[in-house]
């Protein structure tokens, strides 16, 4: 399978098409009361050569991604808070069943109560999709119909003691994520568990032994 791609990236508040990472990195942003508001437009030209990954009756297309978001943030010293919403379209133009529009909603922040305890976290809505001969579907894209859609939901939070100048510091984390598929099961792989809610709860210690290493436990 072989891919040529070319990017161009639009970024608000410029003026012309820009096509080098560096000056796509220099967003724009436009207050909104007391917070920033950062809009964004990517567009990305793709070609697939396999489009459903299938060693016969291969689809070549070429892909336009639209990626557009919208960013809503505030900093006041050490603390942040950001709220989004991004979308992503894929349009093959030679394979209209590989079509898709994903969706995220999403808001993260950090908080810092005193020198020694610190919070940061984020949450997140994603109305997502597999391509065809991928993950669940690996050998098996030509048998759907079109991409395999799924909603995932997440929140990640992660609790911080000991200053950022101390020589130990401890992290304890938090993980949770429910994943639920359009589609309970696919034909070519009914024994695979796609649905399913995740917890993860850790803790990392962090003992400095130079400026530059971290001894972690």
């Amino acid at each position: 399978m072989g891919r040529l791609k070319s990017t161009i990236i639009i970024t608000a508040g410029v003026s012309s098409l820009v096509g080098a990472t560096a000056q796509a990195q220099e967003k724009a942003s436009i207050p909104v009361g007391t917070f920033e508001l950062t809009p964004t437009l990517n567009v990305s030209l793709n070609k697939d050569s396999n489009v459903t990954r299938s060693s016969t009756g291969k689809i070549d297309s070429w892909i336009t991604v639209l990626n557009p978001e919208l960013k809503l943030g505030k900093q006041i010293g050490e603390n942040k808070l950001y709220v989004g919403v991004n979308a992503t379209k894929g349009i093959y133009h030679s394979s209209e069943d590989d079509d898709y529009t994903d969706y995220q909603l999403f808001t993260s922040g950090e908080f810092e109560f005193d020198r020694r305890n610190r919070i940061s976290g984020s949450l997140n809505h994603l109305s997502g999709h597999d391509g065809r001969g991928t993950v669940y579907s690996i050998g098996a894209g030509n048998l759907l119909q079109g991409v395999d859609k799924y909603t995932r939901n997440s929140l990640a939070a992660t609790y911080s003691y000991g200053a950022m100048s101390a020589s130990a510091n401890l992290d304890v984390n938090l993980l949770i994520r429910d994943i639920d598929y359009d589609i309970d099961v696919l034909d070519s792989n009914p024994e695979r568990l796609r649905d399913r809610k995740e917890k993860n709860i850790g803790s990392t210690f962090y003992y400095g032994i130079s400026p530059t290493t971290d001894l972690l436990g």
